[in-house]
């Protein structure tokens, strides 16, 4: 039965024009923070294969982005917010703070939607590392903006959600957080209506971002 209001909810999302990138989630930890995304491009219940280079952008040192919706949107959305941030940086002479970065982020989403509705849904997570530690941004398609300890989005976010809220806890260390990442993404293969056949974890610290 759930795979069934699966597979309608995504049909459903199809006829609307949604393109989407099946189920991205992040977690954060104390001084580091996790994503990962499903790297195959979707409409409707057709799959497509892709390098997975776009699941998962850095936009900056300290900031990496990952967009569940329209992938030219999203790549368009990616390439703007890097841009606008090397920009900051050469002009300033140090990096966007993150809370700067989140917010922007946020706007930008939102003004899109507001300048022109047919605009395609995009949502977003953004993980930031900087001084003050690390952060982990929610984005809806309107522009509403959480700052969370884990989040997800997507047709599989619900089962993503029920496996973190059971195991989720400050103080995980990366190998940790990792091992629950697979774990997810497992239950996401064996139990998601919508295959994931292949996904990106990336980890970002203060120093490193690595898969």
């Amino acid at each position: 039965m759930l795979q069934r209001l699966l597979v309608i909810a995504a049909l459903a999302h199809a006829r609307r024009g949604g393109d989407f990138t099946g189920v991205n989630f992040g977690i954060r930890g104390e001084d580091f923070v996790l994503l990962a995304a499903e790297t195959g491009h979707r409409k409707g219940p057709l799959q497509y294969a892709a390098d997975g280079s776009g699941a998962i952008r850095r936009v900056d040192a300290g900031a990496v982005l990952s967009c569940v919706g329209h992938q030219g949107e999203a790549d368009d959305l990616a390439a703007f917010l890097r841009e606008s941030l090397t920009a900051y940086r050469l002009d300033a002479g140090r990096s966007c703070p993150a809370k700067a970065v989140a917010h922007f982020l946020r706007r930008e989403i939102a003004d899109r939607r507001r300048t022109d509705g047919n605009t395609p849904e995009l949502r977003a997570l953004l993980g930031t590392v900087d001084d003050e530690g690390a952060a982990l941004t929610w984005v809806d398609e309107s522009g509403a903006r959480a700052d969370l300890p884990y989040g997800a989005h997507g047709v599989g976010a619900p089962l993503v959600l029920g496996l973190l809220d059971e195991a989720y806890a400050p103080s995980l260390n990366r190998d940790e957080a990792i091992d629950l990442a697979r774990t997810c993404l497992d239950v996401l293969r064996r139990r998601y209506a919508l295959a994931v056949d292949a996904a990106r974890i990336v980890v970002l610290d203060a120093t490193t971002c690595r898969e």
